[in-house]
């Protein structure tokens, strides 16, 4: 019995956390296949490697704007969310759950979609407020990684510490979007330009491989 035990925990795979992430508004720990980059003032973190993105996660910030409030975005949240599939036919989400919850001694609104920003995805939305930046956070899980990615998830939402700063509006273009965007834009994604990036790291790999390829070929000559 103590051999078949040995055995089961040997061949558990092992938790995938141990990296930390840090930018100028918040903390977190992340899976040691997720690298995080900015575009346009958007984190975007996944594993880059990856032909087909299972999870995605984007974090944005902005300087909070009149009437912002949880209470706002619990009633935003609640609703179902309407968008476009890829073939630009609409689809709109199931509301699964939205409540509040402590995160490191700050409150978040926390809520989970189901095809409310990617077809056949779930979505979980975070949001909270720190002095004058509102921060918000999606992560979107294809359904066939769902449920046993849940403890993934759940470490990363754990290690959430939001960094104790305020914005001047002067220096509002270090965020992502500005306090004249509505709650609803600053909490779903612009797909469009989610696949330009996309688009621009697959170009930027295919110059670095054609480069690499010149080189050892220049030597070899």
């Amino acid at each position: 019995m103590l051999k078949n035990v040995m055995i089961f925990l040997f061949m558990m795979p092992a938790v995938s956390f141990g990296k930390g992430f840090s930018n100028s508004y918040l903390e977190a720990e992340i899976p040691n296949s997720w690298t995080c980059e900015t575009y346009k003032k958007l984190w975007i973190c996944k594993d880059f490697n990856q032909k087909k993105v299972d999870i995605i996660t984007y974090m944005r910030a902005k300087l909070t704007g009149a009437g912002e409030s949880f209470l706002n975005y619990e009633s935003l949240l609640k609703k179902p969310r309407t968008t476009s599939n890829q073939k630009g036919s609409s689809i709109t989400s199931t509301v699964k759950d939205v409540k509040r919850i402590s995160i490191n001694g700050y409150t978040w609104v926390k809520a989970l979609h189901s095809n409310s920003e990617l077809e056949n995805y779930y979505t979980y939305y975070l949001f909270t407020t720190k002095n004058n930046i509102s921060i918000a956070i999606n992560i979107s899980l294809h359904k066939s990684v769902f449920k046993k990615n849940q403890k993934l998830v759940q470490n990363f939402i754990n290690s959430l510490k939001v960094k104790n700063i305020s914005i001047v509006p002067k220096s509002k273009a270090n965020l992502a979007g500005d306090s004249s965007s509505t709650a609803t834009s600053f909490l779903g994604l612009n797909k469009d330009e989610i696949f330009t990036f996309s688009i621009k790291k697959i170009l930027t790999g295919l110059m670095i491989l054609a480069s690499v390829v010149f080189i050892v070929y220049a030597v070899k000559k």
